[in-house]
């Protein structure tokens, strides 16, 4: 997995040439593609690496990625729209439970 979070971080150079992903002000007002696209996918890294312990999403290796996915918290569209962090990690909790359950039984 973390090579392939190297993989996207280089294809997102080319995106970002300031290195950093929403630095203009229009970008800090409104949702952008890629950030849209990205939060989507990694929306709940927070509570994925609560839960499994495992930190793979880090500023300093992958500070693309990050700044992706850190911006699009703040603006109150996708707050209306994302479920609770603590709702999340009891979801992420109770599933892994399950899944480890059916997979002795």
């Amino acid at each position: 997995m973390f090579e392939k979070l190297k993989l996207l971080e280089e294809g997102l150079k080319g995106l970002f040439l300031d290195g950093i992903a929403s630095s203009a002000d229009e970008f800090r007002k409104n949702v952008t593609l890629p950030e849209l696209v990205m939060f989507s996918c990694f929306g709940t890294y927070e509570a994925l690496q609560e839960v499994l312990g495992i930190n793979f999403i880090d500023p300093e290796k992958t500070p693309l990625v990050f700044s992706c996915i850190t911006p699009p918290i703040d603006k109150p569209a996708v707050k209306e729209a994302c479920h609770p962090h603590e709702k999340m990690v009891a979801f992420l909790i109770a599933f892994r439970e399950n899944a480890l359950k059916s997979t002795t039984a």
